[in-house]
């Protein structure tokens, strides 16, 4: 239930995710971008992965949030965890892009490579000059774009297809 993946119950958590649950279950977008300050999934040895979100990212991956946006901390990352499985018969759960847009401030170039599993799950990390990403969307494409300053070249872009059905 919602309060048990709020990590202990907490009122206000267990009231943000049932919200975060009603926005997505309700959302007739074909993109259901989600964002926050804390990264979900991030590499960074100054920050990281905040497991207390693990509630969100469970509501994500259940109700097929396409991706997640965050900054905190200071680097680009773009990081699609590798999907697991499913049960023989059953369907395996939608992947959520997480991605790190907080290289306007100063900078961290902390990308932990002992942490990073060598699965291609880190998409694309920058930390030695400032950055930002751009989203643009359509009916069929979601691209995401990671540009690096000075002059806002493209560094790297992942498009992500809508799934038929």
């Amino acid at each position: 239930g919602i309060a048990a993946a709020a990590g202990g119950g907490e009122t206000w958590e267990a009231a943000e995710l049932a919200a975060l649950e009603r926005c997505l279950a309700n959302s007739p977008a074909t993109w259901r971008v989600v964002v926050g300050h804390h990264p979900i999934v991030s590499y960074s040895s100054k920050h990281g992965s905040q497991p207390e979100l693990r509630g969100i990212r469970e509501v994500m991956e259940r109700l097929g949030a396409t991706a997640y946006f965050n900054g905190h901390d200071h680097n680009l990352q773009h990081v699609v965890p590798v999907m697991k499985a499913p049960t023989p018969g059953g369907n395996p759960a939608p992947v959520v892009h997480f991605v790190t847009s907080g290289a306007g401030s100063r900078l961290r170039d902390d990308i932990d490579m002992m942490i990073v599993p060598n699965d291609g799950s880190l998409r694309y990390t920058h930390g030695s000059s400032p950055g930002f990403v751009v989203l643009r969307a359509n009916r069929d494409v979601l691209r995401i774009m990671h540009h690096v300053v000075p002059g806002g070249t493209l560094a790297h872009t992942e498009e992500i297809w809508r799934v038929m059905s």
